[in-house]
């Protein structure tokens, strides 16, 4: 059975998904290993694996916990079982706990891949990249080096920047193939990659599509420009001119003259049908020459323009299909040599790109049993849950689907939970279609159980009644836009079933409150802006004079710019004296880069002096940085109010070159031999250790994220001074530092990253951005009809002449595709509200915005008995409900954003040792006692019992190739090892045994070499191959007999067990 769960906004979905998996491994206590549950994100994995077992430990404790209500009612089983169970499930999850498979689905991925890697020829030790920028650009610039050794690629830049130039657009190509390669990654491009690859191998076909795509353009613009002209000298030759027709320049006599002059129409006007129609329209009444026209419109014009309509409405989809497709055609063909270049650059680095991962994943599929796939993986799942549902990709379902009919087709459960309404990353291919429509129709014949969450246990009372009445109302209104309705596709109904589910019930603890309030603001752009502002404040003070906490408020943007203004906005706002009664804080990532750092921005100019020493602006910024700096020393933190007047306070001298000369030079000098040979990471640290930056715990840190990623930069691709450089100038002055959740600020973030949180007041101080993208948005078509299905996939610029073209039905599914992202978003917005919701709107909105049909609607909402009274028509605010003041309302000590934040230096850890200690010992039997060592832990971990051993040996022996000599001489001493007479019974099958199992602890992962059980007790040995017998040795063991007494042994015993001289020690558990 296939369980889809549509789980609307705050309706408990994880809670639904974390009691299914509870139902499963109740049923079977193993259950566990044949169960993959996949999510989207590392914090929705961390969160999911937590619950399970959290809620395994409550149940299993007899704990009061939400679940045991539901798991009793829906499995049938009674209190004593599910607490037995539980307890057998948690036990066992946690001694195998690396069979609790609950992962991301891009790491599923991965595992599969790894595990197929010889077959599709990729290197066992490849990193994953998740940087498709970083990938591109140095793609890019390999490309363009060659350009003089690449005929083909040349011309091919040439045309480029040649049609460029025609369109009026900026000829520098290197960021505009930057922006391009991000097409490489979407899934419609990568189906295709084959095809495309070669069709373009042949130059000839290239050579022979663009003459065809020349012989629908050009003929036609010459054609219909004739006509015009012709039909413009028949009425001149008469001795009249545009003037003396009806409307001049804007009437049917401008519509030929600007043909005539070569400008072909996108439509035609009302005024030119009518006057296809009937001469009267030609000509105005009153004209003194009004007979004479009308017998040259009736003997003449009239037919002349007919015929040129007729030929134009003929050719016009094949003219207009010809210039969209020519239009990105040295588009398509750059992005073959790119692709391909990425690919060797793949090959090189043995690297590969996250988004290419679905499409090497389906390569191994297709063709493959599925069986074959689990048993190559490591892994033979039964149960598959996945999460977020609305956000797979087409490729990714491709991949999943034959796992999941392999085991509906075993009659085992499956479930997926998600909500169509909630989709908002079609950017980065995810495709709501799938579970609106493809998976129902994928599995209507092997059982379906739809199943709608919907009642909301986030929101209050009037949160939830207001969306509910929005969105329906809203929904419907967009529906009716004209782009949909035109569109052959019924995209209106379509809509309106997306969000029949919209309207949700209270959970039974909904608090009675809530409030909602919408301000429709004058002005539009930027004044807009600067009063959205103005009043963000005013509603920010407000809500902390009503008792709400910085934290508790949440600022969401559509765009980062329009974050950059708020917190700009915000930090002046804190300067004033009329203010300090408020916390302004706001704490976001746009707020936290890495280039607001001093500290950051003094080592990079450090770099820059490396690499060009006579560089006297970065010698200028170095002594700025420096001095700024000095005037921090020994403040334990640092506000934005103190930061940005000290920045903007302090300034480099006249004399700059002396006190740089003085101060820094010095220690640059001193310093640079020791980053000779130094790594990027490296030279970071030492260059902060240098001068002194670790003094300062509110750069600590930015310091340890610019480490962070020197680090990570390092193991891909840069670990050259150049390299790392270019990638900060590039992006790295955009990366931020990760956000104290602990700090008493309130949170700014885009509402792509709001999704999955809540927060108790949700402010959205821009709500006007537009319905559609036409800027920068490429489809990927496939052209159905000759002569331009030659080519297997092509790419067009979304704009509306694509109404004109062949893939007018591509241009409509977008257009439907563009409203409902936008819907979505709204919807996601608005629903992250606990208690509050503050919009505001421009109250003159452009066409096709958000905000076109807000007031409407609003005013619809106004006549529903809900909301009477609600509208002021005459103030544009629409306001429903009150806030309830809390019992207490007093302030919360606000955190410096970086206090517990701490470095650890490497250099304390890293000692060389004048003794070898046992390292290089020469053991019994030839090897170093660490070989010793490792070979006995390999044997011993496959034994249980003492009729288990010589097998153990065999098969070791077989792996590691042992001499005949060595072997025997290690069967001796384990031998011998057995025969030790406190350990004879701990070999005779009456015990439980556990060999190198983990055991998970709060503080990680401990992993002894043997545990044994016997009822409630348990015995830990771990074996010692050395001379040595530290007392960290005991140490270690009683770490894990505590925890062992943590979980519930009553009696835990623990021995060292010396395998040279078969000496076994106790160690007291305490």
């Amino acid at each position: 059975m296939l369980s889809i769960y549509k789980a609307s906004a705050g309706s408990g979905k994880t809670f639904r998904l974390v009691l299914e998996y509870l139902k499963l491994v109740l049923a079977n206590e193993n259950n566990y290993r044949q169960i993959l549950a996949v999510t989207f994100t590392n914090k929705a994995t961390a969160e999911m694996k937590e619950r399970v077992i959290g809620q395994l430990f409550n149940l299993a404790n007899n704990i009061e916990n939400p679940y045991s209500e539901n798991l009793i009612r829906e499995t049938g089983l009674d209190t004593e079982t599910i607490t037995k169970r539980s307890g057998k499930v948690l036990e066992n999850i946690l001694f195998d706990f690396n069979r609790f498979s609950v992962s991301t689905i891009d790491k599923f991925t991965q595992k599969v891949i790894k595990s197929f890697n010889r077959e599709i020829g990729v290197t066992p030790n490849y990193q994953v990249e998740l940087d498709n920028q970083l990938i591109i650009k140095e793609a890019v610039d390999r490309i363009i080096t060659t350009i003089t050794s690449n005929k083909a690629l040349r011309n091919w830049l040439e045309d480029f920047i040649d049609e460029k130039i025609r369109n009026n657009k900026n000829f520098a190509v290197e960021n505009d193939l930057i922006s391009l390669g991000q097409e490489l990654f979407k899934e419609k491009f990568q189906e295709n990659i084959e095809d495309l690859n070669r069709f373009f191998s042949d130059p000839s076909n290239t050579s022979q599509y663009l003459k065809t795509l020349n012989s629908c353009i050009f003929p036609f613009e010459h054609e219909i420009k004739n006509r015009a002209s012709s039909i413009m000298g028949t009425y001149k030759a008469a001795g009249f001119s545009n003037t003396d027709f009806t409307y001049r320049n804007s009437g049917i006599a401008g519509f030929i003259e600007k043909i005539a002059a070569g400008n072909v129409p996108d439509e035609l006007g009302a005024r030119v049908l009518e006057a296809e129609e009937n001469p009267e329209k030609w000509v105005a009444k009153t004209h003194a020459s009004r007979q004479e026209i009308l017998a040259l419109v009736t003997s003449g014009l009239q037919p002349q323009l007919k015929q040129m309509l007729e030929y134009y409405r003929s050719h016009k989809k094949d003219y207009y299909t010809a210039k969209a497709i020519k239009r990105e055609w040295y588009t398509m063909a750059v992005l073959i040599d790119l692709n391909n270049e990425i690919t060797a650059l793949n090959r090189e680095k043995e690297v590969l790109p996250l988004a290419s991962s679905n499409l090497l994943l389906r390569s191994i599929i297709d063709g493959n049993e599925t069986p074959f796939i689990y048993e190559k993986s490591g892994n033979a799942y039964g149960h598959f849950m996945l999460d977020e549902f609305q956000d797979t990709s087409s490729m990714q379902w491709d991949n999943f689907k034959p796992l999941i009919a392999n085991s509906l087709g075993l009659g085992k459960e499956n479930l997926v939970v998600g909500d169509i309404k909630q989709s908002i990353y079609r950017w980065r291919n995810s495709s709501w279609d799938i579970l609106a429509n493809q998976i129902t129709r994928d599995f209507q014949y092997m059982g379906i159980n739809n199943v709608n969450l919907n009642a909301n246990y986030r929101s209050d009372a009037r949160i939830i009644s207001f969306n509910n009445h929005f969105f329906q109302t809203f929904s419907n209104k967009l529906a009716a836009h004209e782009q949909l309705v035109n569109a052959t596709e019924n995209y209106p109904e379509q809509l309106r079933e997306i969000y029949s589910d919209v309207q949700q019930v209270e959970a039974p603890q909904t608090a009675q409150a809530g409030y909602v309030r919408i301000d429709i603001l004058e002005d539009e752009d930027e004044g807009f802006r600067d009063n959205s502002l103005a009043n963000l404040e005013k509603q920010i003070k407000f809500l902390q004079d009503q008792g709400l906490q910085a934290h508790e408020i949440a600022i969401l943007v559509r765009k980062n710019d329009e974050g950059k203004a708020i917190v700009g906005h915000f930090l002046q706002l804190q300067r004033l004296e009329e203010n300090q009664t408020y916390n302004l804080k706001i704490v976001s990532s746009e707020s936290l880069f890495l280039e607001s750092s001093d500290s950051v921005n003094f080592i990079i100019n450090v770099l820059r002096f490396y690499f060009n020493k006579e560089n006297r602006i970065v010698q200028s910024t170095l002594i700025q940085l420096y001095s700024l700096l000095q005037t921090f020393a020994g403040q334990e933190s640092l506000s934005d109010i103190e930061l940005s007047g000290l920045q903007s306070a302090i300034y480099p001298t006249i004399h700059f070159e002396e006190e740089f000369t003085n101060l820094l030079l010095p220690k640059l000098n001193a310093l640079e031999p020791e980053l000779q040979n130094s790594s990027i990471d490296e030279i970071i640290i030492r260059v902060a250790s240098a001068f002194g930056l670790f003094r300062y715990p509110f750069e600590i840190p930015f310091l340890q994220a610019l480490m962070d990623k020197a680090a990570d930069l390092r193991k891909r691709y840069l670990n050259d001074i150049s390299g790392f450089l270019n990638w900060w100038d590039e992006k790295g002055y955009k990366e931020s530092v990760k956000v104290n959740e602990n700090m008493d600020a309130m949170r700014l973030m885009t509402i792509h990253k709001s999704k999955g949180l809540e927060f108790k007041a949700v402010l959205i101080p821009f709500f006007n951005w537009p319905l559609f993208d036409f800027k920068n948005n490429i489809l990927w078509c496939t052209p159905e009809m000759p002569p331009f299905n030659k080519a297997p996939l092509v790419p067009v610029s979304f704009n509306k002449d694509l109404e004109n073209t062949i893939f007018s039905k591509d241009y409509f599914r977008e257009t439907f595709n563009g409203i409902i992202d936008n819907l979505n978003l709204i919807y996601v917005a608005f629903t992250r509200a606990r208690s509050v919701l503050m919009v505001n709107a421009p109250g003159k909105p452009k066409k096709d915005t958000v905000c076109t049909l807000l007031s409407d609607t609003l005013s619809d909402l106004s006549g529903n008995e809900t909301f009477v009274n609600c509208w002021d028509a005459k103030n544009t605010v629409f306001k429903y409900g009150s806030i309830d003041q809390p019992d207490s309302c007093v302030k919360q000590t606000i955190a410096s954003p970086t206090s517990g934040w701490t470095f650890n230096s490497f250099t304390a850890k890293l000692k060389l040792t004048s003794t070898s200690k046992d390292f290089d010992d020469v053991a019994e039997f030839g090897a170093t006692s660490r070989d010793t060592g490792n070979l006995i832990h390999q044997i011993m971990s496959r034994v249980k019992t003492k009729d288990e051993l010589d097998e153990a040996i065999i098969q070791i022996a077989l792996e590691k190739r042992l001499a005949d000599s060595d072997k025997e001489q290690i069967r001796n001493t384990l031998h011998d090892l057995m025969q030790n007479p406190k350990a004879v019974h701990w070999f005779d099958g009456s015990y439980k045994v556990m060999n190198e199992k983990q055991i998970l602890s709060p503080k990680g992962l401990y992993r002894p070499d043997r545990i044994m059980i016997r009822d409630k007790e348990a015995v830990i040995i771990d074996f010692k191959t050395g001379s040595l017998r530290p007392e960290s040795y005991r140490n270690q063991v009683r770490k894990y007999g505590n925890l062992l007494l943590q979980a519930g042994y009553e009696k835990v015993d623990g021995y060292l067990w010396y395998v040279h001289g078969n000496n076994l020690e106790r160690v007291e558990i305490l």
